[in-house]
């Protein structure tokens, strides 16, 4: 079976995503599974649950115990990652009916892809955000440029906002405050990190990382202090090293 957890470490990032067919399980909630079902767990994470024993004589089945899901297999198990769960995608799905006028049929494919993942990437980016940092009102968002000479893939870039309070000094609405646009090859390179950084705080209550330039997946190198930092490292470095040979040199003596 399979449950959605509730437990102290799911309680650090809200309760534990799960869908099995499609349903998500609600908290403590459990589902007896079966063979062929498909699971999403998180945000970007599909399975199907192959049981040897109660698979049939199928090609297909055969091949699916034996390789796992390849070709063109894949692609009824990546629609189990529904974009109509995604707050990134709803907030981008009013642009795609226009944009897609402008595409041609087979680009249009291929970008209707590509916006499903990074729509679910930029949740679980926005996730581990409010769990890692918390306070600072950071949130990313899926941006489309508009030119369809680009490929597909450079037509989505993905910016990450400091939302602002509801009113500024004088009263009015205030404007969010934009960080920094990626894109999207860059934005994964980030979340993996990002992943890594909450790995680590799931298992140790803390992540290391905070504020260093090179370390830190939310901040955009600065040069200066890149060098800052490097030069630091640096000498920290040589200090231990000259520390451990004056003490090797004493207890030689």
């Amino acid at each position: 079976g399979v449950a959605a957890a509730a437990g102290e470490g799911a309680e650090r990032a809200g309760v534990a995503r799960v869908c099995v067919n499609g349903v998500q399980l609600k908290a403590e909630e459990t589902r007896m599974l079966e063979h062929g079902d498909e699971l999403c767990l998180g945000r970007a994470v599909a399975l199907r649950l192959v049981v040897p024993g109660e698979a049939n004589d199928s090609c297909a089945d055969f091949n699916l115990a034996m390789e796992g899901e390849t070709g063109s297999d894949r692609a009824p198990l990546r629609h189990a990652i529904q974009p109509e769960a995604s707050q990134a995608w709803q907030e981008i799905a009013l642009y795609l009916e226009d944009l897609g006028q402008r595409l041609l049929p087979e680009q249009g494919d291929e970008l209707f892809e590509l916006l499903v993942d990074a729509s679910h990437g930029t949740d679980e980016a926005n996730e581990i955000t409010k769990v890692l940092r918390p306070g600072e009102a950071l949130k990313f968002e899926v941006e489309l440029v508009w030119d369809i000479h680009r490929q597909s893939r450079d037509i989505i870039v993905i910016r990450l906002l400091r939302l602002a309070a509801h009113e500024d000094a004088g009263g009015s609405p205030a404007a969010s405050t934009v960080l920094a646009y990626w894109t999207l090859d860059k934005f994964e390179a980030r979340l993996e990190r990002m992943r890594d950084c909450y790995d680590q705080y799931f298992h140790l209550g803390r992540w290391s990382g905070l504020g260093d330039h090179l370390e830190d997946p939310w901040m955009e190198p600065v040069p200066s202090e890149l060098r800052r930092t490097l030069e630091a490292r640096v000498d920290s470095e040589l200090h231990r090293r000259a520390s451990t040979g004056a003490a090797a040199a004493g207890a030689a003596a």
